[in-house]
């Protein structure tokens, strides 16, 4: 059997040994140097250009064509702090656009209003997942971490508590076409949950071991 060429795996710029040339084996070589040193690979490449998710999700152990296979890896924990914040700033635009239906509401135009409120539901699932991945990636009870000095302290426990009250709160709300209810839990309720979500996510990304922002 003629052996078709040989595969460079280069974990950040590191040149990791192979058994066979397949991106299954780079893949299992470069998980586990990275792991070796508390870190994880986030990015593949085969001759520059990025290997699709779903290539990687199930990745061939046939022999590869690719001539060199980059693997980037990043610390885990300031992966995380960074997805963290992101999502904190994100809270911003949210409170805005919460704003922007309560207007909407007060002013009549109900189309608008639903428009929005629709962006406001998928906004705050965007931000839980973010939770949820952080606490996977670090298999970390993230609910619970206390965020600040007060008694009890802001968990992120308490807060989504907090949270799905009025969520359901507004969505009882539509259902009962109580367009002044919708109004202000939207201009108060959920304008003070996003502000204390955003500071909750910045907390957490320190205690996490992020830096501070």
């Amino acid at each position: 059997m003629t052996h078709i060429h040989d595969v460079e795996v280069l974990l950040d710029g590191r040149t990791l040994k192979i058994a066979r040339p397949t991106l299954a084996e780079a893949l299992r070589a470069g998980v586990a140097a990275a792991q070796a040193t508390q870190r994880i690979v986030v990015e593949v490449k085969g001759d520059g250009e990025r290997i699709p998710d779903e290539l990687l999700a199930d990745p061939s152990d046939e022999l590869t064509s690719i001539r060199v296979i980059q693997l980037i890896s990043a610390d885990p924990r300031e992966l995380v702090a960074g997805s963290l914040r992101d999502a904190a700033g994100a809270l911003e635009q949210l409170r805005e656009t919460q704003q922007a239906a309560a207007d909407a509401i007060q002013s009549g135009d109900m189309t608008s209003a639903y428009d929005q409120l629709g962006s406001v539901f998928s906004s705050w699932q965007a931000v839980r997942e973010v939770v949820e991945r952080a606490g996977a990636v670090l298999n970390v009870d993230v609910m619970n971490i206390p965020l600040s000095d007060e008694v009890p302290p802001l968990t992120l426990a308490g807060a989504t508590a907090d949270l799905r009250v009025h969520l359901r709160a507004i969505k009882d709300a539509m259902g009962q076409e109580d367009v002044s209810a919708m109004g202000d839990i939207l201009a108060y309720d959920l304008d003070a949950a996003a502000s204390r979500w955003a500071s909750a996510l910045l907390a957490l990304a320190v205690a996490l071991g992020g830096k501070s922002p």
